[in-house]
């Protein structure tokens, strides 16, 4: 079972936006206003460090405002379409295992991110435990990097 959920996205200047999720009771994950910003200046470390910070707040799971839009907070962009076109994701489930399971979803039709059934293997990686701040902060920049 899923137990916290973070995506992160970020532009082609480097910067990102790193975006906890929180269970609507009997509902889908919704975004968290409680997100992160990092400029293109951080550190492995910095990133692994908010992406753990992140998936706290998921874990929580504090009831939020479901109509709030935190990519257009976020991003200060005007619509969905503007946000997906501006940036890359990549997604972190954590289960109740305490696997991490870490996907580079990409950019689909329709405006939205994903992986087709034949590129799960090669844009998805899975641990057993958590890693350290630096580890993931490395993994996630690495996935980033992927084409």
């Amino acid at each position: 079972m899923l137990i916290a959920h973070v995506g992160i996205f970020r532009d082609k200047n480097g910067e990102m936006l790193i975006i906890p999720t929180w269970q609507q009771d009997g509902g889908p994950r919704l975004d968290s206003m409680q997100y992160s910003k990092l400029s293109s200046d951080y550190t492995e470390d910095e990133v692994g460090k908010k992406i753990l910070d992140s998936a706290e707040i998921s874990r929580m799971n504090e009831q939020e405002d479901p109509e709030q839009d935190v990519c257009k907070e976020a991003s200060g962009l005007k619509t969905w379409k503007a946000f997906q076109k501006k940036y890359e994701n990549v997604m972190i489930s954590v289960l109740d295992t305490g696997e991490w399971k870490i996907a580079r979803f990409l950019k689909q039709k329709g405006h939205s991110y994903g992986l087709n059934k034949d590129e799960v293997d090669k844009y998805t990686r899975h641990y057993k435990e958590a890693l350290s701040a630096e580890e993931l902060g490395k993994v996630v920049l690495e996935m980033f990097a992927m084409k």
